[in-house]
């Protein structure tokens, strides 16, 4: 009897139907874990980091050890390896010394060669460690090649409460080094914990590290980011008050920037604008928030049962074309010009782009993935919050983001016909007045408030998501 660990990675690799016929072919026993070895490791990093004062690079493989330990040396770095061992060295252990197992050899699965003989070097009773390659090859097939990845499941460290930077491959990680080397901010950063993702290629192994980023590049990088917005800005005033200035269109119609300033500051100082501003903020965050419960429900529900989605998904697709603004008419003959018909106006606005990414989120994540988990014995629980809702939180939170966006255009065009308070309406009155430098300032507030609601969200993102959030915005 011969059992057969697979290594994750590696049994993504191989469609279902042609490990089974290995397995039957070469008359293989497939085993799996029976500890949560991946929560484990987890944990023993999460107390390396408590005790940690600086960088802590996570290097399973033996040749980025090397390489680290070679750059701390020569050019005097403090890069921490940890002294973890991979999630499979656990697994070998505990299969070797299962008494169900003890009728037969085990073979596990490593996704690089030197891999597999740091895993041969302890010398585990009745227990091999070859490459999934070389593996394959003994047996004569001729499937995918050795996997080029690492073997620690996609998102392992986005629970450390630390930056987390992951590189792979040898120019990356001397690249990363050297730069390392020279920077001063290696001796102050905080603690970083760098993920590692192996690269399998025929006689090597390379594991990249992540290092703290220079001050000055951060600092290059924080004016670049800010310079061009204001520079665009400044081109815009600019325009505008060249226009004013060269009379090319009356006061009237467009009055001038100064004009326009000093309307704000007397709105600001009466407290007029901030009431505004209040009032349809509150408005968006109750429509809001009512909308990405129905939403996540629904969304929820459509994952966990597809099948009945034929008896709504068609009404859901209908009234998602239908513009919020034309029920109007329709809900104030419902619910009259009070709170109820804005808020239904920002949930109708805000649920259906929600809706699309939560279920997007849900439905889409990969299948190998899920079987992951199930070698490393996950309950449908376990599953659901450690594999797939994470999985999800990138389309979660964007949807909640193009949600938040759709809510303030959507308050803003109830205000004007259906309120008495909020930004929407003052617009709207100050056209009735004749007054176009208020109606200018209206528009420019609803941008303000709207972009810096939008840079918060944006920014919640990326601490939830580690900075992999931004999804194209900056």
């Amino acid at each position: 009897m011969t059992y057969l660990w697979i290594n994750p990675v590696s049994e993504r690799m191989v469609s279902e139907q042609a490990l089974k016929r290995i397995l039957t072919e070469h008359q293989l026993t497939q085993v799996r874990c029976r500890e949560d070895w991946g929560a484990m490791v987890l944990e023993k990093y999460k107390e390396r980091m408590e005790q940690a004062n600086g960088t802590v690079a996570d290097a399973r493989c033996p040749e980025a050890v090397n390489l680290i330990e070679r750059y701390n040396e020569e050019e005097n770095l403090s890069i921490q390896v940890a002294d973890i061992e991979p999630i499979l060295i656990h697994c070998a252990r505990e299969l070797s010394a299962r008494s169900d197992l003890a009728d037969g050899g085990k073979i596990i699965t490593t996704p690089c060669r030197i891999l597999a003989e740091k895993g041969n070097a302890l010398e585990l009773p009745r227990t091999r460690f070859v490459s999934w390659k070389d593996f394959l090859s003994e047996l004569g097939e001729t499937l995918e090649p050795a996997p080029e990845a690492s073997p620690i499941p996609p998102g392992f460290f986005t629970g450390l409460s630390v930056p987390v930077l992951s590189l792979s491959g040898q120019e990356a990680i001397e690249a990363y080094l050297q730069n390392a080397a020279m920077s001063e901010a290696q001796k102050t950063a905080d603690r970083m914990m760098a993920g590692i993702a192996g690269v399998a290629a025929p006689g090597t192994s390379l594991l990249p590290s992540g290092l703290p980023y220079g001050r000055w590049s951060t600092m290059n990088k924080t004016i670049k980011s800010w310079a061009q917005p204001l520079a665009g800005v400044a081109i815009v005033f600019g325009i505008w008050y060249l226009v004013c200035k060269a009379e090319i269109l009356s006061a009237y119609v467009l009055p001038a920037p100064e004009k326009v300033f000093r309307s704000f500051l007397k709105m600001l100082q009466s407290g007029e604008l901030a009431r505004d501003i209040c009032i349809s903020f509150l408005r968006v965050i109750k429509g809001f928030a009512i909308a990405f419960v129905l939403a996540f429900v629904l969304g929820m529900f459509r994952a966990l049962f597809p099948g009945t989605s034929g008896y709504y998904e068609h009404a859901v697709q209908f009234f998602r074309n239908v513009p919020p603004l034309s029920m109007i008419p329709l809900l104030i003959l419902w619910c009259g010009i009070g709170e109820t018909t804005k808020t239904v106006i920002i949930v109708l606005a805000s649920f259906f782009p929600m809706y699309l990414n939560i279920v997007k989120g849900f439905t889409g994540c990969d299948k190998k993935l899920l079987e992951v988990g199930t070698m490393f014995g996950y309950s449908e629980r376990q599953k659901f919050f450690r594999i797939v809702l994470p999985y999800a939180m990138a389309d979660i939170l964007v949807g909640m983001r193009i949600g938040l966006g759709y809510s303030w255009r959507a308050i803003i065009g109830a205000e004007m016909v259906a309120a008495s308070t909020g930004l929407g309406h003052m617009i709207l009155f100050a056209q009735q007045m004749s007054r176009t430098d208020k109606v200018i300032v209206g528009i420019l507030v609803i941008g303000i408030v709207g972009y810096v609601t939008d840079r918060i969200f944006g920014a919640l993102i990326n601490i939830f998501l580690k900075g992999s959030g931004e999804n194209g915005w900056n």
